[in-house]
Formats: structure tokens, C-alpha cells, sequence
């Protein structure tokens, strides 16, 4: 059935995506997110309106959101663990990377398309976030600096990569939800 009050439904269900897939840049779990309105909306939407998520659209967006994961926690541990840094830095690396993310909204670079300034700086905030946080951690393990500044670049440079990599399978993610609620 669609009406006005679905056809206001889809476009909401959508911007929502749009929001998770934003809110994705910041470190936390927006993709998760978009899943589980999936999940609800096929679960209290009945079968019969336009609206409808069926449950192999929720499926693809949980292998999506999968992928995107697996992207990120590898471009991390590939860029800590590669240069032997501790766990320690590993943990304070996820912890800067997100007080970075946070940073970054609030010092957004001048880019005059609105809300990219904010973006860019967000992610790269948290890729200085987690470069401070295991350079952290490895000096507070009892390493030199330059073993620490090493392992933070790394760190950097897989937060940036696994970022930008699940970043564009929750775009891929907001496009099935696209897809999804208005075919």
C-alpha cells in the first residue's frame, strides 16, 4: 500500500540511513544501527505495504555491515600490530581515535560544502587520536620514542584506511536501504 503517510515513511527510514552512515565516521556503531531499524521495520511492518524491509534485504545489510567491520578491525590491527605494538597501545589507540573523532566535529575545517568540513576533520582528528593513543601506549609500555612514533603512523594510517573502507560499505549500505524502501 502506498500512501502519503508511506511514502514519509521511506523518505524518513532513508534519511535515518543517510545519519548512521554519517555517524559511522565518528568510531561508533551507526551501521549496527541501520541494521537493527532494518530488522525492526521487518519485523513490524507487515509484508503487504511498499515500506516493507524484507528479511533478505536485512540479510545483505548484516553481511554488508560485516564486511565493513572485518575492513576496519584489519586496517587497524594490520597498522598497530604489524610494527609489534603492544595491546596497550592498541587500546588507547581505539580510545584517541574516538575523542579525536569528537574533536574533530567541534574543529571542522573551512571546506564550504556543509557538513563535509566536519567530516574530514573528524576523520582526520581520530587518525591523530589514535596516532597520539598508541604512541602513548608504547612509551608507557617502556619503549623510545621513535619505536612509539612508529607505531602511532601505523596506527594513523589504519584508522584513515579502515575508515574510508567501511565508510563505503555503509554507503553501499545506504543505498540498499535506498533501494529497499522505495522499489
Amino acid at each position: 500500500m502506498l500512501t502519503a503517510l508511506g511514502l514519509l515513511y521511506s523518505f524518513l527510514f532513508f534519511v535515518l540511513a543517510v545519519f548512521c552512515w554519517v555517524f559511522s565516521f565518528l568510531g561508533m556503531p551507526a551501521l549496527w544501527l541501520l541494521v537493527l531499524f532494518a530488522v525492526l521495520n521487518s519485523w513490524l511492518i507487515p509484508e503487504s505495504y511498499l515500506v516493507h524491509v524484507p528479511w533478505r534485504g536485512v540479510f545483505v545489510l548484516i553481511v554488508l555491515g560485516l564486511c565493513g567491520e572485518l575492513v576496519e578491525f584489519l586496517a587497524g590491527a594490520l597498522g598497530v600490530g604489524k610494527l609489534g605494538g603492544s595491546r596497550r597501545a592498541a587500546v588507547l589507540s581505539l580510545v584517541g581515535s574516538f575523542l579525536g573523532a569528537i574533536v574533530g566535529i567541534f574543529v571542522s575545517i573551512p571546506i564550504p560544502i556543509p557538513l563535509l568540513g566536519a567530516l574530514v576533520s573528524s576523520l582526520l582528528f581520530s587518525g591523530l587520536g589514535a596516532m597520539g593513543g598508541a604512541w602513548l601506549g608504547e612509551y608507557w609500555f617502556g619503549k623510545d620514542t621513535k619505536t612509539g612514533l612508529k607505531v602511532g603512523l601505523a596506527a594513523f594510517v589504519g584508522r584513515i584506511v579502515g575508515t574510508i573502507g567501511k565508510s563505503i560499505f555503509g554507503a553501499v549500505m545506504v543505498g540498499v536501504v535506498l533501494v529497499l524502501v522505495f522499489s
